[in-house]
Protein backbone atom coordinates (compact mmCIF):
# COMPACT_ATOMS: atom_id res chain seq x y z
CA UNK A 1 0.00 0.00 0.00
CA UNK A 2 2.66 2.23 0.55
CA UNK A 3 4.43 1.80 -2.90
CA UNK A 4 1.19 3.22 -4.07
CA UNK A 5 0.93 6.07 -2.02
CA UNK A 6 3.81 6.77 -2.97
CA UNK A 7 2.74 6.37 -6.83
CA UNK A 8 -0.73 8.43 -5.97
CA UNK A 9 1.64 11.06 -4.77
CA UNK A 10 4.11 11.27 -7.59
CA UNK A 11 1.31 10.94 -10.02
CA UNK A 12 0.30 14.38 -8.21
CA UNK A 13 3.43 16.23 -8.27
CA UNK A 14 3.69 15.33 -11.95
CA UNK A 15 0.38 16.90 -13.04
CA UNK A 16 0.24 19.86 -10.93
CA UNK A 17 4.46 20.96 -12.22
CA UNK A 18 3.05 20.51 -15.52
CA UNK A 19 -0.36 22.87 -14.41
CA UNK A 20 1.92 25.33 -13.02
CA UNK A 21 3.24 25.24 -16.55
CA UNK A 22 0.86 25.48 -18.57
CA UNK A 23 -1.66 27.87 -17.04
CA UNK A 24 -0.30 29.34 -13.85
CA UNK A 25 -1.59 32.88 -13.65
CA UNK A 26 -4.36 32.61 -15.73
CA UNK A 27 -7.11 32.42 -13.39
CA UNK A 28 -6.45 35.71 -11.38
CA UNK A 29 -7.37 38.24 -13.59
CA UNK A 30 -10.89 39.62 -14.35
CA UNK A 31 -13.03 41.99 -16.54
CA UNK A 32 -13.99 45.21 -14.68
CA UNK A 33 -15.52 48.20 -15.74
CA UNK A 34 -13.35 51.13 -15.98
CA UNK A 35 -16.54 53.22 -14.89
CA UNK A 36 -16.12 51.86 -11.19
CA UNK A 37 -12.89 52.59 -10.87
CA UNK A 38 -13.08 56.08 -10.95
CA UNK A 39 -16.39 55.71 -8.19
CA UNK A 40 -15.08 57.04 -4.85
CA UNK A 41 -16.79 54.26 -2.94
CA UNK A 42 -14.52 51.97 -5.08
CA UNK A 43 -13.03 48.76 -3.41
CA UNK A 44 -12.07 45.28 -4.00
CA UNK A 45 -14.96 43.63 -2.57
CA UNK A 46 -17.23 46.00 -4.09
CA UNK A 47 -16.38 45.20 -7.90
CA UNK A 48 -18.41 44.13 -10.70
CA UNK A 49 -17.29 42.01 -12.61
CA UNK A 50 -18.16 41.78 -16.25
CA UNK A 51 -20.32 39.05 -17.21
CA UNK A 52 -20.86 37.17 -20.50
CA UNK A 53 -24.63 35.94 -22.05
CA UNK A 54 -24.00 32.94 -19.82
CA UNK A 55 -23.88 34.76 -16.32
CA UNK A 56 -19.63 33.20 -16.10
CA UNK A 57 -17.35 36.03 -14.90
CA UNK A 58 -15.16 36.82 -18.11
CA UNK A 59 -11.56 36.05 -16.66
CA UNK A 60 -8.99 37.69 -19.05
CA UNK A 61 -5.94 35.61 -19.10
CA UNK A 62 -5.23 35.62 -22.42
CA UNK A 63 -8.59 36.93 -23.29
CA UNK A 64 -8.98 40.96 -24.28
CA UNK A 65 -11.89 42.79 -22.25
CA UNK A 66 -14.40 44.49 -23.69
CA UNK A 67 -14.56 48.08 -24.58
CA UNK A 68 -14.92 50.21 -21.49
CA UNK A 69 -13.63 47.87 -19.23
CA UNK A 70 -9.70 46.83 -17.88
CA UNK A 71 -8.31 43.48 -16.77
CA UNK A 72 -7.57 43.44 -12.74
CA UNK A 73 -5.51 40.84 -11.12
CA UNK A 74 -7.88 38.97 -8.20
CA UNK A 75 -7.73 36.18 -5.90
CA UNK A 76 -8.99 33.03 -7.80
CA UNK A 77 -11.70 31.31 -8.48
CA UNK A 78 -13.75 29.15 -5.99
CA UNK A 79 -12.46 31.45 -2.82
CA UNK A 80 -8.96 31.14 -4.27
CA UNK A 81 -8.76 27.15 -4.40
CA UNK A 82 -9.05 26.55 -7.95
CA UNK A 83 -5.31 28.26 -9.00
CA UNK A 84 -2.16 26.99 -10.83
CA UNK A 85 -0.18 29.07 -9.21
CA UNK A 86 2.17 27.51 -6.54
CA UNK A 87 2.58 24.27 -5.92
CA UNK A 88 0.38 23.49 -3.33
CA UNK A 89 -2.93 24.82 -5.14
CA UNK A 90 -2.04 22.92 -8.11
CA UNK A 91 -1.59 19.64 -6.29
CA UNK A 92 -5.15 20.12 -4.52
CA UNK A 93 -6.43 20.60 -7.94
CA UNK A 94 -4.99 17.75 -9.10
CA UNK A 95 -6.11 15.98 -6.41
CA UNK A 96 -9.82 17.47 -7.16
CA UNK A 97 -9.61 16.52 -10.84
CA UNK A 98 -8.64 12.91 -9.67
CA UNK A 99 -11.62 12.54 -7.44
CA UNK A 100 -13.75 13.59 -10.41
CA UNK A 101 -15.24 16.20 -8.19
CA UNK A 102 -16.16 19.40 -10.46
CA UNK A 103 -13.29 18.46 -12.60
CA UNK A 104 -15.16 19.69 -15.91
CA UNK A 105 -16.18 22.96 -14.28
CA UNK A 106 -12.38 23.32 -13.82
CA UNK A 107 -12.14 22.06 -17.67
CA UNK A 108 -14.33 25.20 -18.73
CA UNK A 109 -13.20 27.96 -16.38
CA UNK A 110 -9.40 27.11 -17.69
CA UNK A 111 -11.24 26.90 -21.46
CA UNK A 112 -12.65 30.53 -20.69
CA UNK A 113 -9.18 32.28 -19.69
CA UNK A 114 -7.88 30.92 -22.90
CA UNK A 115 -10.41 32.17 -25.65
CA UNK A 116 -11.82 29.03 -25.60
CA UNK A 117 -9.34 26.84 -26.67
CA UNK A 118 -9.61 23.58 -26.35
CA UNK A 119 -5.91 22.75 -26.50
CA UNK A 120 -6.23 22.54 -22.49
CA UNK A 121 -8.74 19.85 -22.45
CA UNK A 122 -5.82 17.22 -23.23
CA UNK A 123 -4.44 17.65 -20.03
CA UNK A 124 -7.30 17.40 -17.88
CA UNK A 125 -8.60 14.17 -19.84
CA UNK A 126 -5.22 12.69 -19.49
CA UNK A 127 -5.20 13.30 -15.65
CA UNK A 128 -8.74 12.16 -14.98
CA UNK A 129 -8.14 8.80 -17.34
CA UNK A 130 -4.07 8.59 -15.40
CA UNK A 131 -5.15 9.52 -12.38
CA UNK A 132 -8.55 8.31 -11.56
CA UNK A 133 -9.12 5.47 -13.29
CA UNK A 134 -5.02 3.80 -13.14
CA UNK A 135 -4.01 4.68 -9.41
CA UNK A 136 -6.70 5.45 -7.94
CA UNK A 137 -8.26 2.18 -9.15
CA UNK A 138 -5.12 0.07 -8.45
CA UNK A 139 -5.17 2.20 -5.23
CA UNK A 140 -8.68 0.73 -4.43
CA UNK A 141 -7.41 -2.76 -5.51
CA UNK A 142 -4.46 -3.24 -3.75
Amino acid sequence: MGNILILFMFTILIFSTIAMQLFGGQLSKRCVPTLHRNDLNFTAESEHWLKNSRDEEIICGKVTCPANSECLVRENPNYGMMSADNLLYAGLMVFEIITLEGWSDMMYTVRRANNGSFMFDFFFSLVVITGAFFVLNLMTAV
